[in-house]
């Protein structure tokens, strides 16, 4: 994956705009801070002062889950829960895959109970399984939409069954993913983002629905 793509795609997510805000917050801090601060040492104090508690903020802001559960295949999966439904994410920004965590055959469950509440997992987020060791994944037919980097890379995915009633695939979903040999796109789909299956080095074929269900799709990069 180019280090353009991926600038982009981090300055594209919604989760990953935590750095970008982290940093409108200290230039607005720090002008404040040099406008009221009394001298130069003050200002540096202030300053010095003023990292700190934005470094602790960012700190906690890290985690970007807000439940844990066990899949049917035996796996601790991390999800956000809003508007009642559920997305499927990664543990933290600090730790930002699975890893050899997952492997074998991963199964999605298709909605999980908090609280007494049952929500439907209707998407995989940004980079959810990025380097991720599986080597089959089972994607559940709630989920509806497949993140940028989902599943990019994971070198070791031999086979993924998209259901039918997925409708995006964002950019690089299964990028760098060496060993797919063959991908079918339901009919459902509506958009697909480029570098898709950007490096798929062992993909040989694409099934791609006819047109009148795909109305905004991007090129589909395979090397």
């Amino acid at each position: 994956l180019s280090l353009s793509a991926y600038i982009l795609c981090i300055f594209q997510d919604a989760k990953i705009h935590i750095f970008r805000d982290m940093m409108k917050i200290f230039f607005a801090g720090w002008l404040f801070i040099r406008i009221f601060a009394k001298n130069k040492k003050d200002m540096i104090k202030k300053t010095l002062v003023f990292l700190v508690g934005l470094i602790t903020a960012a700190g906690v802001s890290a985690q970007v889950y807000n439940y844990a559960d066990t899949t049917p295949s035996g796996h601790v999966l991390y999800y956000n829960i809003a508007n009642g439904e559920a997305e499927v994410t990664f543990k933290s920004y600090n730790y930002p895959n699975y890893g050899s965590l997952i492997d074998s055959t991963l199964i999605i469950p298709d909605s999980i109970v908090y609280d007494n509440v049952t929500y439907p997992v209707t998407a995989i987020g940004y980079q959810a399984f990025a380097y991720a060791e599986m080597q089959h994944v089972v994607i559940p037919n709630t989920v509806r939409t497949i993140g940028m980097w989902a599943f990019g890379p994971c070198q070791y995915l031999t086979e993924v069954v998209i259901p039918n009633s997925v409708t995006e695939i964002g950019q690089g979903a299964f990028g760098g993913c060496h060993n797919i040999v063959s991908v079918t796109l339901p009919d459902s789909i509506t958009a697909i983002a480029s570098q898709t299956f950007d490096a798929d080095t062992s993909l040989v074929s694409i099934v791609i629905p006819p047109l009148a269900h795909r109305p905004r799709m991007w090129p589909v990069h395979a090397r």
